[in-house]
């Protein structure tokens, strides 16, 4: 009879079971001290092996048993209270009680990284599965929990390309530490009312600013978004200058034919030539 191999996930759900059986096991061998079975599933599950803090505290826990029988009335609630602490200390949480620290659509970023991230998918057995604003995808294990947070818009950067949903915008700076007012170069409105002919992309004034909003109000723009952002600045005759951080006109044809100076040029062009 051929056995089909077990996936991953199924390997993994075998283990913790027979990990979980072995350790009821060996609690019950040194329960009833016998302690060569004990220590023989010690051997074969490294895992049950008391660790220098399991036997500090199961010291320790000894000493407040005998101080809660010997001690007067008036401290034993004392005694009560710092045994019920103590015992929850290093408690496993059933891997499937664990939660993830990051939902679907949430956007983050590492603690010493620059890109930011929107997650896309989440399972226990292979973490999250997440895209960046370039649209690349990738897969990061759950460890990223510890250096990455969720994006706020403290995380912003003078160039970076935000969005409020229907109004997708270049940030500059914010106005103050604890006021998510935010200063912005310039923004392309998608206008929600039906009743509002097409839509705007313009250059903001010096300093122009945006309402107070919520900070959560604020994310990064998609690539889709950015996209429509540079091509409705396009349209308006407009290109970014990433580099210096500033808007730049785009000279037309049409406004070249129009200039004084290349009407002076040509039409000494065309004299000399005859």
């Amino acid at each position: 009879m051929i056995m089909k191999e077990l996936s991953i996930e199924q390997k993994v759900r075998a283990c913790n079971k027979a990990l979980e059986r072995a350790r009821k096991l060996h609690e019950a061998a040194r329960a009833n001290e016998c302690s060569e079975y004990a220590r023989d599933f010690e051997e074969i599950f490294p895992e049950l092996n008391e660790s220098e803090d399991e036997q500090s505290k199961k010291w320790i826990l000894e000493y407040l048993y005998d101080g809660l029988r010997k001690s007067d009335e008036q401290f034993k609630d004392q005694f009560k209270a710092a045994i019920a602490w103590l015992e929850k200390q290093g408690e496993q949480i059933p891997t499937d009680k664990v939660e993830q620290k990051f939902k679907v659509g949430d956007w983050i970023i590492g603690n010493n990284y620059d890109f930011v991230l929107c997650v896309e998918n989440y399972n226990e057995y292979d973490g999250y599965q997440v895209k960046a604003q370039d649209d690349i995808k990738y897969h990061l294990t759950k460890d990223i929990e510890k250096v990455y947070h969720l994006w706020t818009i403290h995380d912003a950067k003078d160039g970076d390309v935000l969005t409020t949903g229907n109004f997708i915008f270049i940030f500059k700076r914010i106005v103050l530490p604890n006021d998510p007012m935010v200063v912005y170069y310039c923004a392309y409105e998608i206008y929600q009312d039906e009743e509002t002919v097409g839509n705007g992309f313009y250059k903001a004034a010096e300093n122009s600013r945006m309402g107070h909003l919520d900070s959560t109000t604020y994310y990064p723009a998609t690539k889709e978004q950015c996209d429509l952002l540079f091509q409705k600045m396009e349209e308006a005759g407009y290109s970014w200058d990433a580099e210096k951080k500033k808007l730049k006109k785009i000279k037309r044809f049409e406004e070249t034919l129009n200039n004084p100076i290349y009407k002076q040029l040509k039409n000494k062009k065309h004299y000399e030539s005859n």
